[in-house]
């Protein structure tokens, strides 16, 4: 017993030394007071929230671009992350702290749902220093606190989520009883909560209690918590639509795909016919539009790799459209024909590479790529080139690490599911699976983007798996130890 409690205690000290690292890496930069991206609609919102006690409401222009009557990018956002900042500081408002107080309260969120993680691995992994690794693990992946500083709601949605799809597995293995129907309110609750944050979230967590409620009804034989599923996901479903009410005066769903943004929707869909890469997207899409497309042709156009064209026709169209975004300053409703017509030609000549392949590429792409956390990297660029390189190094060495041991898990979930031999732990990265890969193809080759910031919500899920892929290899070792003995 002693034996047991000395790795479980020393692996957890390990795991709070590597997180109080995170959390001077967190703080050791000034807050910025500054705003960008998207912001400073979230910091209005919820200052307007603060200050009357309400929303605010859609004006004339804002019903133009909702109706599709004007090209623009429909506003304002859900309004769940608004009341998250507006929470975090209703006591004592103050401007200048709204950061600070957010960052914190998102910090503590995803250390919460790593020490729940890492409380799981002890219950299943047992009397083993294997709980070294996983504390190095989950306390040194600096990518789950990427956005922990932002004002986006990325951070608070990947600990909701987390929580959430813990709450399913604890529902999936209870038996019958409070702890049932406790483990269904929590996992309901957290998991609905999610798309009054993002709104693809919607889809995901229909489709994940759809998974579960099915699971449930196989294992228990009983379709009781199938109707509450979808009471609590109405009721929490009414509140997106009545908020849109509220906003514009039209019964609909708010913000779902809207994240298309329709008056970059050509140049997306055009994107997505190649093999391009987060950095071009986030200087296209994201960076363009806010610096009002200047100098785009000569920065941009003649930048890009002779891979983006099929041919001279689509060279000579494409080069138009950036000429006249440079000339508008904005998008058109004729540089949005353009870039749709040269995709779908690019499409329709090659399905299999300019629609399939890529679409497999973007799904890659979100999770591997050499991005890491601004907090790091602050901190890193004040080390010397040659000590700083080798540690940059050793974060890329440890995510494909963390990718060979989630993939080794979840071959040995499906070996073991084949055979009808499912453990306990197994529920959960069978869960974990689920979502990851949802989240997955919905964002990348279903809504075509490439940002890694859309996978965040879907790292807590995967340090699960590396947490089974530890559990699946100690077992191999096992098995190894006592045929050769």
């Amino acid at each position: 017993m002693g034996k047991i409690k000395s790795h479980i205690l020393i692996s957890s000290l390990l795991l709070s030394v590597c997180l109080v690292g995170q959390f001077l890496l967190f703080s050791r930069s000034p807050f910025s007071e500054a705003y960008g991206g998207d912001e400073p609609q979230y910091v209005q919102m919820a200052t307007h929230f603060i200050k009357y006690g309400n929303l605010p409401k859609a004006t004339v222009l804002e019903k133009d671009v909702l109706e599709g009557k004007v090209m623009g990018t429909p506003k304002p956002r859900l309004f769940g992350y608004p009341f998250f900042i507006a929470f975090c500081n209703m006591y004592r408002f103050q401007p200048e702290h709204i950061r600070i107080r957010c960052a914190l309260v998102q910090f503590f969120l995803i250390v919460i749902v790593l020490g729940i993680l890492f409380a799981f691995a002890c219950v299943f992994l047992g009397n083993t220093f294997w709980l070294y690794l996983i504390a190095m693990a989950l306390g040194l992946q600096p990518w789950a606190f990427e956005y922990a500083r932002s004002l986006y709601p990325d951070s608070v949605t990947a600990s909701f989520t987390s929580l959430g799809l813990i709450g399913l597995f604890l529902f999936l293995i209870a038996k019958k009883g409070m702890a049932e129907w406790a483990s269904f309110f929590i996992a309901t609750l957290f998991l609905c909560l999610t798309f009054l944050f993002r709104p693809e979230m919607i889809v995901l967590v229909f489709l994940v209690m759809v998974f579960a409620a099915v699971s449930k009804v196989l294992k228990s034989k009983s379709w009781k918590y199938a109707p509450c599923f979808i009471a609590v996901f109405l009721i929490f479903f009414s509140f997106n639509v009545a908020y849109r009410y509220y906003f514009s005066g039209k019964v609909q769903i708010h913000s779902l795909y809207k994240i298309y943004q329709i008056e970059r929707k050509g140049q997306m869909l055009w994107l997505n016919t190649w093999f391009s890469s987060e950095k071009i997207f986030q200087r296209l899409i994201e960076d363009a539009p806010h610096n009002h497309y200047e100098n785009v042709y000569d920065n941009f156009y003649h930048k890009l790799p002779s891979y983006a064209f099929g041919d001279t026709y689509e060279k000579e169209q494409i080069g138009r459209a950036f000429e006249i975004l440079e000339s508008k300053k904005k998008h058109t409703l004729e540089t949005h024909q353009i870039f749709k017509v040269i995709a779908e030609k690019r499409i329709k000549e090659n399905f299999s590479v300019n629609f399939l392949l890529t679409g497999f590429w973007r799904a890659a792409h979100l999770w591997i790529n050499l991005e890491t956390n601004s907090q790091l990297l602050n901190y890193l660029s004040t080390i010397s080139k040659p000590i700083r390189r080798p540690i940059l190094g050793g974060f890329l060495l440890l995510k494909l690490f963390i990718y060979f041991l989630a993939i080794f898990s979840v071959f040995a979930l499906i070996k073991r599911m084949r055979r009808g031999e499912l453990r306990t732990y197994d529920y959960m990265t069978l869960v974990m699976v689920v979502f990851i890969v949802l989240r997955t193809i919905l964002i990348g080759p279903i809504l075509g983007f490439v940002n890694h910031r859309y996978v965040l919500v879907a790292w807590p899920a995967m340090l699960w798996c590396v947490i089974t892929g530890v559990i699946e290899f100690n077992t191999f070792c096992k098995n190894k130890a006592s045929l050769s003995v």
